[in-house]
């Protein structure tokens, strides 16, 4: 379901505000003019960077839209990197079956590696408590008490007459 309020989200960041769009782990910044929209990024990477994040500048592209883009296309840059330009938006939810089956797919395999290292954990806990009994044991069965305590308990066992 499409949320519009999103749309108008602020983000407090420092003493600056960035209007932004997010989906996931990507994210949006739409601007006006060329210089507010350098100042959002440096913003946002100044952000990041306190967070211990970086901005992928591979992956980040500058979109520009208006009676003619190629026009209004200026450089923007992060970290010194100059950013790509490009001319399509590309929706990021735009294929939901191939997204969902990743996702299950994905969770699938964690699942499974999940229950195979606690079996492993199981495995080795079982072996350590065979290979090497600890506390103190029955001097009349050899049973191996976890404690003192539970040893004097066991020994009642043996006096109770039959």
């Amino acid at each position: 379901m499409f949320n519009s309020r999103r749309l108008q989200a602020q983000t407090k960041v420092c003493t600056d505000t960035v209007f932004k769009l997010q989906y996931a782990d990507d994210a949006a910044l739409p601007s006006h003019e060329p210089t507010d929209l350098q100042d959002k990024l440096s913003t946002l990477a100044g952000t990041y960077h306190q967070a211990g994040l970086t901005v992928n500048t591979k992956k980040t592209e500058i979109l520009s839209s208006g009676p003619d883009p190629s026009s209004q296309q200026r450089s923007f840059t992060v970290d010194g990197d100059t950013l790509s330009a490009t001319q399509q938006f590309t929706y990021l939810a735009a294929d939901r079956d191939s997204w969902r089956s990743t996702c299950a797919t994905g969770l699938e395999s964690f699942a499974a590696a999940s229950e195979q290292t606690a079996s492993d954990r199981r495995a080795r806990r079982q072996a350590t408590a065979q290979a090497t009994p600890v506390g103190p044991a029955c001097p009349q069965c050899g049973r191996v008490c976890a404690s003192d305590f539970g040893l004097r308990s066991h020994l009642r066992v043996h006096q109770r007459p039959h």
